[in-house]
This record gives structure tokens, sequence and C-alpha cells, in this order.
């Protein structure tokens, strides 16, 4: 079951891998080409722009021209893509095997209901494992080239950290939304939700909304927090995640499947 969940995702677990290595890689490398001789007209285009356009873009007081302010910017985008992907692979763990009909004949098997769930979920985990390999792979590069690998294994666990905390979170809205997307379209709203306490925080200088946004805190603290605050809050984001999931799996035991 484990290796049918990875077999059947290799396609789109290859174009999301590729597609994090050109942001992160491609980012870095038009870093390095305006950063040489045209940052300050770069600057000074983007606070030309309109204040709402600069907040909505997330560079609302951000000097890109930087490493620290383009790199926390790019990894505002990182975080979003993983928010999505993370969610919608929680959903769709559950959802898919009820759209298809196969949830009465899989969950009926000779085996344990908290078996079979198990391994969905660790199905689900290899998979965020094999793209955060890829993705650290791209750190581990971007990193090297700019001298700053002492951000390494703080980035690598936010990423980690914010991909499962929306694995966990959408798999718990598919088990309770089963047989609609209302799942997947919940998991949306609260993405965008925490996107725009981001933009908000920005718009009205709050910076306290960056806080309970899963996606902000980290890319907005990196280079303003110690390394020990940033470890303790992304370990209490993976706790929140481990609590989550847990809720999930209980609703899920209590639960008739949907026919």
């Amino acid at each position: 079951m484990i290796k049918r969940e990875l077999t059947t995702r290799l396609k789109s677990l290859f174009f999301w891998a590729v597609g994090f290595s050109f942001i992160i890689i491609g980012g870095m490398t038009e870093f390095d080409a305006f950063s040489s001789g045209n940052s300050e007209q770069l600057n000074e285009f983007i606070r030309s722009m309109p204040r709402i356009m600069r907040v909505i873009y997330g560079i609302e007081n951000v000097d890109i021209s930087s490493f620290e302010g383009y790199f926390s910017l790019l990894m505002l985008y990182v975080l979003i893509m993983l928010a999505i992907h993370g969610a919608f692979l929680g959903t769709s763990l559950i959802h898919r095997e009820i759209k298809g009909r196969t949830a009465d004949f899989l969950f009926v098997k000779p085996m344990s209901r908290d078996r079979i769930l198990l391994r969905k979920l660790l199905g689900g985990l290899g998979i965020i494992l094999i793209l955060e390999t890829a993705i650290s792979v791209c750190y581990l590069y971007v990193f090297s080239q700019t001298g700053n690998l002492e951000l390494f294994p703080e980035t690598l666990l936010a990423t980690f950290a914010t991909h499962f905390f929306f694995f966990a979170l959408g798999f718990l809205l598919a088990i309770l939304f089963p047989k609609t997307k209302h799942g997947q379209q919940t998991s949306l709203v609260f993405i965008l939700v925490s996107y725009f306490s981001i933009s908000l925080s920005q718009l009205y200088n709050q910076p306290w909304l960056l806080n309970i946004s899963p996606i902000g805190w980290y890319s907005s603290h990196l280079f303003k927090s110690s390394p020990l605050e940033i470890s303790f809050t992304l370990i209490f984001l993976l706790l929140l995640s481990s609590l989550v999931l847990g809720l999930a799996i209980y609703r899920f035991r209590s639960k008739d499947i949907p026919s």
C-alpha cells in the first residue's frame, strides 16, 4: 500500500520537484544577476509601485538587493507552495479512495483499519520526505554558493515543519468532509488566511499578525531571531501537526466509511 501511494504519484512528484528547483536555484541565480549592478534600480522600481501591490506581493519594507531580504521573500513563496502541496496530498489520501469507490473494499480487508490508515499516512510521509530531499539539495547548493551554510539546518526544518503541518491539516479536513471537495477548499481558505495575515501585518504594521501564520513567521524572522527561538517555534509547529494528525486518526476511528 505504501509502494502504491508512492508509485501512483511519481509523475506529479517529479513536476513538483522540478518546480521547487526552478524557484530556489533559478530565483537565487536571478539575485546574483541583478545584485551585481541593477539592484538599486530594482529597489527604486519597487518603491514606485502602489503600496497595496507591495503588500500583496510581500515586498513591503523588504530590501531585495540584500541576500537577507531576497531570500526571505523567496522563502515566503516556497512555503506557500509547500503548504498547497501538503494540504492537497493530505486531503487526497482518503478522498481519492472514496471518490474511486475503493474505500469499502480497502477498509474491510482482514487487517485493522488503523494499520491500513497508518500505511496510507506513511505513504504520504514518504512523498513528503522525497520532495524535501530534492528541496534540501537545492538549499545546500544555494547556501554553499552564497556562503550561508549556517542557515541550512533551520531552513530545512522550516520547510519540513510547514509541509507536515498542512499535510496533517489536509488529512483532518478529508476526514471531516469525506464525500466532497470541501476538505481541499477549506485547506485553501486556511492557506489564504495565513497569507493575508502576512499582508495585513505589513499593511497596518502589526508584526504580531505574523505569529498566527504558519507560512509567514519563519520567512519574516529568519534574520531577526536567534536560531534557538526559530528552532523552538518550528518544533512547536511539528508538535501541533502531530496533535492535528492524532485528532484526524481519532475522528476516523469513530466515523463510518461513506459509500
